[in-house]
């Protein structure tokens, strides 16, 4: 790969994957050459969603050591879920098993739907989400 002179920007698109944690979301971020959902829910199939975004980054000299700035995200997709199954209220009291902690969270943080993701976790899902099949 050809360095990037200082001064010259130069705008990347990236998928920022998330894989359950044990108290949050543990989070990759990867270049991609084409926004392709379908494409990135095949490839990391341990991944419970993802999304795209692109960044502008420049080099710059600074104190003779070469460092590299980014700008803020931008053009930021709606965030996928492969295989989710987005759930209301009452569709979590339907689920077998216990699941009050869920639906406690559910009430006292006001979210009206969840998704159960591919890897069983649940996260709050709003409009802005898309669940691919």
């Amino acid at each position: 790969m050809v360095s990037k002179r200082p001064g010259e920007e130069e705008t990347k698109t990236y998928v920022e994957l998330f894989y359950p944690g044990i108290l949050f979301a543990e989070e990759e971020q990867y270049t991609v050459k084409v926004r392709s959902p379908r494409t990135i829910a095949k490839k990391y199939p341990k991944a419970f969603a993802f999304k795209f975004y692109d960044l502008t980054s420049k080099q710059v000299m600074v104190d003779g050591v070469r460092r590299t700035i980014a700008g803020d995200k931008k053009k930021v997709s709606p965030t996928y879920y492969p295989g989710g199954v987005v759930l209301t209220a009452a569709g979590v009291k339907r689920l077998s098993g216990d699941h009050e902690t869920l639906f406690s969270n559910m009430r006292s943080n006001g979210w009206l739907r969840v998704v159960k993701c591919r890897t069983g976790n649940f996260q709050p899902f709003n409009n802005g989400g898309v669940v691919l099949r």
